[in-house]
C-alpha cells in the first residue's frame, strides 16, 4: 500500500533507538486493552496501576505524555538540526493550554467562569508566559522565526470573540508549524506521514461540515493546509452529495475508510466507524518506522503510538464510566503500534 518509503538511518541517534525499542515493550496491545474492558473495577484499577494509570485518565495521560515528551527530546536535543522539533513537541501541551486559557477568558467576559478550573500541562512555556503571549500579544515568543505566520494566526484567533473557531485556529497554526519543521529537515517518512494525517482530517472536517448543514465559508476556516490535498480540489468536493464523496478518492490508498465510514453513517447514523479507520490506517503508515534501524523516525513513531495507547485508554475508562455495552466499546477501540 506504501510504496517509496524512505528513512533518514541517522546513525547519531543508534543509542537513542535502542531505548525506544526497549520502552515499546512496556507498550499496551489491543489484545489487553479487550481483556481490560472484562475485568470488574477492582481488578482493572489493579492493573491499571501497574501501568501507571488509574481511571482518573485525563490527568495520568498528561502525565505520561510529559514524560515521554522529556525521553524523547533528551535523545534529540544533542543533535543540533533536531533541537527546534523538541520544542514543537512540547509546543503540543502550549496550544493546550492557550486553548484553556482562551476559553476562560471567554467565559470570564460572559459572566460564567465559575467553577471552571484552569490547569495547565508542562510545556515550553510556564503560566505567567501564556499570559504575556495574550494579553501583551508577545506571539513571537512561540516561534521567533515564524513571527509573520504567527501574527497572521493570532489576529484570526483573537478576533474570534465567541471562541467558536479558536481551536482550529491553533490546531492549524501547530500543524503548520510543525510540517514546516519536517520540510527543514528533509525527513520523506515523517512528512508522507503527517500529509497523510492532514489529508483524512481535512476529509473528516468536510463531511462533518456538511452533515451539520455548513456552507463551504465555514469549511474553509477548519482547512488544514499542506496536505496532499489541494483547497481548490476540496471545494469542488464539497458541491458534491454525502454519497458521491467516496468516488472522488478511489485512486487513494485510503478510499476504503472514506467508502465504508461515509456507508456505516448512512446505514446507522453513525460516524465513530470513520474516526476509527482512519486512525487504524495513520497506524498501518506510522508502523512502517519500527523497521528503521536509525533516525528520528522511530522515536516520533513511539510518541505518536503513545497517543494512539491514550486514545484507547480513554475508550475503555470513559466508555466504563458511562456504562457502554462491553461489545459496543470494543468496537471503538482502534489497532495498537505494538
Amino acid at each position: 500500500m506504501f510504496h517509496k518509503v524512505v528513512f533518514s538511518n541517522d546513525v547519531r541517534l543508534s543509542y537513542a533507538v535502542g531505548r525506544v525499542r526497549a520502552l515499546e515493550i512496556l507498550m499496551l496491545p489491543k489484545g489487553e486493552f479487550e481483556r481490560f474492558i472484562d475485568m470488574n473495577d477492582g481488578q482493572l484499577e489493579k492493573i491499571l496501576s501497574e501501568h501507571r494509570y488509574s481511571f482518573n485518565i485525563g490527568e495520568d495521560i498528561i502525565n505520561d505524555q510529559v514524560k515521554n515528551y522529556n525521553t524523547i527530546s533528551g535523545f534529540l536535543k544533542p543533535v543540533r538540526e533536531y533541537q527546534n522539533i523538541t520544542r514543537l513537541i512540547f509546543l503540543k501541551n502550549d496550544i493546550w493550554n492557550i486553548k484553556n486559557y482562551l476559553k476562560k477568558r471567554i467565559l470570564k467576559k460572559s459572566g460564567q467562569d465559575n467553577g471552571y478550573s484552569l490547569k495547565f500541562a508542562a510545556g515550553n512555556f510556564g503560566e505567567d508566559d501564556i499570559i504575556r503571549i495574550i494579553e501583551k500579544g508577545k506571539v513571537d515568543m512561540i516561534d521567533p522565526d515564524r513571527k509573520e505566520l504567527i501574527t497572521e494566526s493570532f489576529k484570526k484567533i483573537l478576533s474570534d470573540q465567541d471562541g467558536v473557531w479558536t481551536e482550529h485556529y491553533l490546531d492549524q497554526l501547530y500543524c503548520e508549524l510543525f510540517y514546516k519543521e519536517l520540510c527543514q529537515l528533509q525527513n520523506s517518512f515523517l512528512t508522507f506521514y503527517y500529509r497523510n494525517y492532514l489529508d483524512l482530517l481535512n476529509i473528516e472536517n468536510l463531511i462533518r461540515m456538511k452533515l451539520m448543514n455548513r456552507n463551504i465559508n465555514n469549511y474553509e476556516k477548519v482547512f488544514f493546509r499542506n496536505s496532499f490535498l489541494k483547497w481548490i480540489d476540496m471545494k469542488e468536493v464539497f458541491n458534491k452529495k454525502i454519497d458521491e464523496i467516496p468516488e472522488q478518492f478511489k485512486v487513494k490508498p485510503y478510499y476504503a475508510v472514506i467508502k465504508e465510514g461515509i456507508e456505516e453513517w448512512q446505514n446507522r447514523g453513525n460516524f465513530n466507524l470513520f474516526e476509527l479507520k482512519k486512525d487504524n490506517y495513520l497506524l498501518e503508515i506510522l508502523k512502517l518506522s519500527k523497521v528503521a534501524g536509525f533516525g528520528i523516525e522511530p522515536l516520533m513513531g513511539y510518541l505518536w503510538g503513545k497517543d494512539m495507547e491514550h486514545k484507547n485508554l480513554r475508550i475503555v475508562v470513559q466508555g466504563r464510566k458511562r456504562r457502554l455495552k462491553q461489545e459496543k466499546i470494543k468496537e471503538l477501540l482502534r489497532e495498537t503500534y505494538v
